[in-house]
């Protein structure tokens, strides 16, 4: 490991409580908050999705999910209905409210990227895209091996 990959983990964290503290300041005014705007934005790609396949699009576990969904259908942002296929799921669908918001939460996260990206160029940015997801890929990757492992583990 170089000693410079010791600190990736700290501005990571730095990246995300700042993304958190701007965009809950944002949506704050709307009753919902930054927990619940990656579900929205999943939705907008996938209106109607299954609940677990919505909690795998976005690597998110079901107990969050569950919690943020409930959060986002008492705000009146989406409605949950008994999957047709399979009665004990549930399918995720937006609400009028939630198509009318779509401009203006798509308006905040923009904000917060152009944020991010003040002062680099566009080749820098899009960079800087590929190494988060490298990272962000290593990261699902490596949470995913510690739980084969820990599975593992109990049938030993």
């Amino acid at each position: 490991m170089h000693s410079s990959n010791m600190s990736l983990g700290k501005y990571v964290s730095i990246i995300h409580r700042h993304g958190r503290i701007f965009i809950d300041e944002k949506l704050g005014q709307y009753g919902i908050g930054s927990g619940q705007a990656p579900f929205l934005m999943a939705l907008y790609h996938n209106d109607g999705i299954r609940q677990e396949d919505l909690c795998k699009s976005i690597n998110i576990d079901k107990g969050t999910t569950a919690r943020a969904l409930k959060k986002l259908e008492s705000s009146g942002y989406v409605s949950r209905q008994r999957d047709s296929s399979d009665k004990r799921a549930y399918s995720i669908h937006l609400t009028k409210k939630a198509l009318d918001f779509k401009s203006e939460l798509k308006k905040i996260i923009s904000e917060w990227t152009d944020a991010l990206a003040n002062g680099l160029t566009e080749e820098e940015s899009f960079k800087a895209l590929e190494l988060l997801q490298a990272l962000a890929n290593n990261a699902v990757e490596e949470t995913a091996a510690l739980h084969r492992t820990k599975e593992q583990e109990k049938t030993l």
